[in-house]
Protein backbone atom coordinates (compact mmCIF):
# COMPACT_ATOMS: atom_id res chain seq x y z
CA UNK A 1 0.00 0.00 0.00
CA UNK A 2 2.48 2.61 0.47
CA UNK A 3 4.57 1.78 -2.63
CA UNK A 4 1.36 2.11 -4.36
CA UNK A 5 0.70 5.70 -2.64
CA UNK A 6 4.26 7.13 -2.55
CA UNK A 7 4.79 6.66 1.01
CA UNK A 8 6.52 5.55 3.37
CA UNK A 9 5.63 2.45 5.86
CA UNK A 10 6.47 2.22 9.51
CA UNK A 11 6.52 -0.76 10.92
CA UNK A 12 6.25 1.48 14.63
CA UNK A 13 3.91 3.91 15.06
CA UNK A 14 6.49 5.54 17.55
CA UNK A 15 9.09 5.66 14.75
CA UNK A 16 6.08 7.26 12.10
CA UNK A 17 6.01 9.55 15.26
CA UNK A 18 9.61 10.47 15.36
CA UNK A 19 8.81 12.00 11.55
CA UNK A 20 6.71 14.41 13.26
CA UNK A 21 3.38 14.21 11.31
CA UNK A 22 0.64 16.93 10.43
CA UNK A 23 -1.94 14.50 11.40
CA UNK A 24 -2.15 10.70 11.87
CA UNK A 25 -5.07 8.31 11.13
CA UNK A 26 -5.71 5.97 14.14
CA UNK A 27 -7.41 2.53 12.52
CA UNK A 28 -6.20 0.39 15.13
CA UNK A 29 -8.68 -2.23 16.89
CA UNK A 30 -10.67 -0.48 19.25
CA UNK A 31 -8.63 -1.48 22.65
CA UNK A 32 -5.94 -0.05 21.23
CA UNK A 33 -7.10 3.51 20.64
CA UNK A 34 -6.43 5.21 23.47
CA UNK A 35 -2.46 4.37 23.56
CA UNK A 36 -2.40 5.67 19.50
CA UNK A 37 -4.16 8.34 20.57
CA UNK A 38 -2.82 10.05 22.94
CA UNK A 39 0.84 8.89 21.55
CA UNK A 40 0.01 11.08 18.69
CA UNK A 41 -1.50 14.26 20.30
CA UNK A 42 1.92 14.18 22.65
CA UNK A 43 3.67 14.07 19.72
CA UNK A 44 1.85 17.57 18.57
CA UNK A 45 -0.04 15.42 15.54
CA UNK A 46 -3.84 16.66 14.70
CA UNK A 47 -5.82 12.91 14.97
CA UNK A 48 -8.73 11.37 13.16
CA UNK A 49 -9.87 8.40 15.49
CA UNK A 50 -11.92 5.56 14.04
CA UNK A 51 -14.99 5.06 16.28
CA UNK A 52 -15.46 4.32 19.21
CA UNK A 53 -12.84 6.95 20.79
CA UNK A 54 -12.16 4.50 23.46
CA UNK A 55 -13.87 1.14 25.17
CA UNK A 56 -14.01 2.66 28.80
CA UNK A 57 -15.21 5.91 30.48
CA UNK A 58 -11.54 6.61 31.76
CA UNK A 59 -10.02 6.05 28.46
CA UNK A 60 -12.34 8.55 27.08
CA UNK A 61 -11.87 10.92 29.61
CA UNK A 62 -7.65 10.50 29.43
CA UNK A 63 -8.62 11.69 25.83
CA UNK A 64 -10.50 14.44 26.51
CA UNK A 65 -8.34 15.83 28.34
CA UNK A 66 -5.39 15.21 26.09
CA UNK A 67 -7.09 17.14 23.34
CA UNK A 68 -7.41 19.51 25.54
CA UNK A 69 -3.86 20.38 26.57
CA UNK A 70 -2.38 19.27 23.35
CA UNK A 71 -4.78 22.29 21.72
CA UNK A 72 -4.44 19.80 18.19
CA UNK A 73 -7.37 18.56 16.19
CA UNK A 74 -9.08 15.68 17.61
CA UNK A 75 -11.96 14.27 15.13
CA UNK A 76 -13.47 10.95 15.74
CA UNK A 77 -14.58 8.94 12.76
CA UNK A 78 -18.53 8.41 12.78
CA UNK A 79 -18.31 6.12 9.53
CA UNK A 80 -21.76 5.55 9.24
CA UNK A 81 -23.29 8.95 10.14
CA UNK A 82 -23.77 10.22 6.83
CA UNK A 83 -25.49 6.50 5.41
CA UNK A 84 -28.75 6.72 3.65
CA UNK A 85 -30.29 4.90 6.52
CA UNK A 86 -29.25 7.51 9.40
CA UNK A 87 -29.69 10.50 7.21
CA UNK A 88 -33.02 9.36 6.68
CA UNK A 89 -33.85 8.20 10.47
CA UNK A 90 -32.85 12.17 11.37
CA UNK A 91 -35.28 13.63 9.08
CA UNK A 92 -38.03 11.15 10.25
CA UNK A 93 -37.34 12.35 13.65
CA UNK A 94 -36.75 15.93 13.09
CA UNK A 95 -39.66 16.06 11.10
CA UNK A 96 -41.58 14.50 13.99
CA UNK A 97 -43.24 11.56 11.99
CA UNK A 98 -42.08 9.56 14.29
CA UNK A 99 -41.15 9.92 18.21
CA UNK A 100 -39.12 7.09 19.42
CA UNK A 101 -38.43 6.67 23.14
CA UNK A 102 -35.51 4.38 21.98
CA UNK A 103 -34.52 2.72 19.08
CA UNK A 104 -32.03 0.35 17.60
CA UNK A 105 -31.10 0.18 14.18
CA UNK A 106 -27.97 -1.52 12.64
CA UNK A 107 -26.61 -1.41 9.40
CA UNK A 108 -23.27 -2.98 8.80
CA UNK A 109 -21.10 -4.68 5.73
CA UNK A 110 -23.17 -7.68 6.39
CA UNK A 111 -22.02 -10.78 9.43
CA UNK A 112 -19.62 -9.28 11.47
CA UNK A 113 -17.64 -12.61 12.30
CA UNK A 114 -14.84 -11.96 9.53
CA UNK A 115 -12.26 -11.00 10.40
CA UNK A 116 -12.31 -12.78 13.34
CA UNK A 117 -11.00 -10.37 15.49
CA UNK A 118 -14.35 -8.00 14.63
CA UNK A 119 -15.94 -10.63 17.73
CA UNK A 120 -13.14 -10.62 20.15
CA UNK A 121 -13.56 -8.64 23.19
CA UNK A 122 -9.84 -8.65 24.03
CA UNK A 123 -9.38 -6.54 20.49
CA UNK A 124 -12.94 -4.63 20.14
CA UNK A 125 -14.36 -4.03 23.38
CA UNK A 126 -17.42 -6.52 22.26
CA UNK A 127 -19.49 -6.81 19.65
CA UNK A 128 -21.35 -3.55 20.36
CA UNK A 129 -18.58 -1.63 19.92
CA UNK A 130 -18.36 -2.62 16.25
CA UNK A 131 -22.24 -2.48 15.54
CA UNK A 132 -24.64 -0.34 17.16
CA UNK A 133 -22.34 2.93 18.48
CA UNK A 134 -23.03 5.07 15.30
CA UNK A 135 -27.05 4.72 16.39
CA UNK A 136 -26.90 6.81 19.25
CA UNK A 137 -24.53 9.40 17.75
CA UNK A 138 -27.50 9.58 15.14
CA UNK A 139 -29.66 11.82 17.44
CA UNK A 140 -26.91 12.44 20.07
CA UNK A 141 -26.12 15.73 18.11
CA UNK A 142 -29.76 16.64 16.75
CA UNK A 143 -32.09 18.88 18.38
CA UNK A 144 -34.47 15.55 17.96
CA UNK A 145 -33.49 14.67 22.02
CA UNK A 146 -36.21 12.08 22.48
CA UNK A 147 -33.88 9.29 20.27
CA UNK A 148 -32.28 7.26 22.61
CA UNK A 149 -30.14 4.35 21.23
CA UNK A 150 -31.36 0.61 22.95
CA UNK A 151 -32.10 -2.61 22.37
CA UNK A 152 -35.54 -2.32 21.70
CA UNK A 153 -37.73 -0.67 18.74
CA UNK A 154 -40.52 0.96 17.53
CA UNK A 155 -41.39 -1.68 14.55
CA UNK A 156 -44.21 -0.06 13.20
CA UNK A 157 -42.69 3.58 13.21
CA UNK A 158 -39.56 1.60 11.56
CA UNK A 159 -41.24 -0.48 8.95
CA UNK A 160 -43.00 2.37 7.99
CA UNK A 161 -40.14 4.38 7.68
CA UNK A 162 -38.15 1.27 6.00
CA UNK A 163 -40.49 0.69 2.97
CA UNK A 164 -40.99 4.67 2.65
CA UNK A 165 -40.15 5.99 -1.17
CA UNK A 166 -37.50 8.39 -0.10
CA UNK A 167 -35.75 5.20 1.97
Amino acid sequence: MADFLGATAYPDFHRLLGQKPDAVWVTTPNTLHTEAVLDALAAGAHVFSEKPMATTLPEAKRIAAAVKKAGRIYQLGFNRRFAPVYVRLYELIAEKHIHPHSLHVKMNRGELMHPSWVGDPKVTGGFLYESTVTCSTCSAGSSATSARCSRSARRASIQKWMTSPSS
